[in-house]
């Protein structure tokens, strides 16, 4: 029972009824005048108690308990899920799956904005067919700790030259393909915070009012003669381009396409989100992987540089505090990385060069997991249940 219920349940006794009748104009014009007194909007009120009752139902579901999804119990935050496990942006296909909607359907609400207007974190909104509107708020939004932990190196180190009552700094990162400027710095974020819309930064950098740099942080190996690196560009598992529904509808109803999807056992056609196995077509042998050549510059461009204002910037390498060094005469912090991407053609040819890969995933919309990864991890034996594709063979 939550803290509405009880509430509720303590002042039955002024009602007719013995408890308030929605479908009664005195009723609701009572009840919203005893929770006026106290401070407490009906409407906002009833919302979030649906929404508390829909965020459980996630955590509870097998997709919450296998990303470790844990629910904030607080009256205030109760309709607030959290997660170590997947990013922000993550969770949009994750809600859209479990709650039977199009993700297009799943808004992303800003921290301060709509329904979040009280809320210090950000989430998102959708309508479903059980419980009608409802609101998530999300505090995760955390990587792997490999990576999160570079992040955070990367913020304090310039934080520590800002701050309040201190002049803007000049930021410069300076490795291959660089120099890279950013003018009038007084604070570095966590972009993990801030809503989706295709923002692509781990961190950013700002003036006090608005984003002067997007950065994205990511492990590079270039040049060392690593087969994989530890990073993913990005998650594929969206319809913000073609590709994921040409390739299934292909591998659905196309006779000369390569590979050819089956239902996982017990699926029956009236599920909303048909589970599938991925097969070379016209043979009973299993495919786990399937990596995607030539995908679209445009697209790669999408993937890994976003459409963020202004555009997001790799860096890549590690950081240490020997990477950070400050002139006080000309207020520059210099940090010292390996690879500044701004353009793709700074990464084509090498191993982080972006690869489409499809793997087997039951807890993702069509049992399958779409990436972009680095041809580094996009290799796999001459024995690996895996198949090699063309881009142009799905479009």
């Amino acid at each position: 029972m939550d803290i509405l219920d009880k509430f509720l349940r303590n002042i039955s006794y002024k009602f007719p009824k013995g408890y308030p009748d929605i479908t009664n104009t005195q009723d609701m014009l009572m009840l919203e005048g005893i929770l006026g007194e106290i401070g407490i909007d009906l409407e906002e009120a009833i919302s979030k108690s649906t929404s508390s009752k829909a965020a459980e139902d996630f955590v509870n579901s097998s997709t919450g308990k296998k990303y470790e999804f844990r629910k904030f119990k607080s009256g205030k935050y109760r309709n607030r899920i959290n997660s170590t496990k997947v990013q922000y942006p993550e969770l949009k296909d994750l809600l859209a799956t479990h709650f039977g909607v199009e993700p297009d359907k799943v808004i992303p609400i800003s921290a301060g904005q709509g329904p979040a207007a009280k809320d210090s974190v950000s989430g998102y909104q959708l309508d479903t067919p059980k419980y009608g509107e409802i609101y998530i708020a999300f505090s995760g939004g955390k990587k792997g700790r490999g990576g999160k932990e570079e992040e955070e190196r990367l913020i304090n180190g310039i934080n520590e030259y800002t701050g309040d009552g201190v002049e803007p700094i000049t930021v410069k990162f300076e490795g291959k393909n660089g120099p890279y400027i950013v003018k009038n710095v007084k604070k570095a974020e966590d972009a993990s915070t801030r809503p989706a819309g295709g923002i692509k930064a781990d961190v950013i950098l700002t003036d006090g009012s608005s984003n002067l740099a997007n950065i994205s942080v990511k492990a590079d190996y270039t040049g060392e003669g690593k087969e994989s690196t530890g990073f993913r560009w990005a998650s594929v598992n969206n319809d913000q381009t073609p590709f994921r529904k040409e390739f299934v509808k292909a591998a659905l109803t196309d006779n000369s396409f390569p590979i050819e999807l089956r239902r996982r056992g017990g699926n029956t056609d009236t599920e909303r989100s048909p589970k599938y196995l991925m097969f070379k077509r016209g043979t009973d042998e299993k495919i786990s992987k399937v990596v995607v050549d030539n995908a679209p510059d445009e697209y790669n461009n999408f993937y890994i540089f976003g459409n963020d204002k202004p555009k997001t910037v790799v860096i890549g390498g590690k950081f240490s505090p020997d990477d950070f060094s400050y002139d006080d005469s000309t207020s520059t912090l210099t940090i010292k990385v390996k690879t500044i991407y701004t353009d793709l053609e700074q990464i084509e040819g090498t191993v982080i060069e972006p690869k489409f890969t499809i793997e087997l995933h039951k807890d993702q919309p069509y049992g399958l997991d779409f990436r972009s990864v680095p041809a580094g991890k996009a290799k796999f034996g001459s024995k690996s249940a895996a198949i090699r594709i063309d881009y142009s063979d799905v479009l």
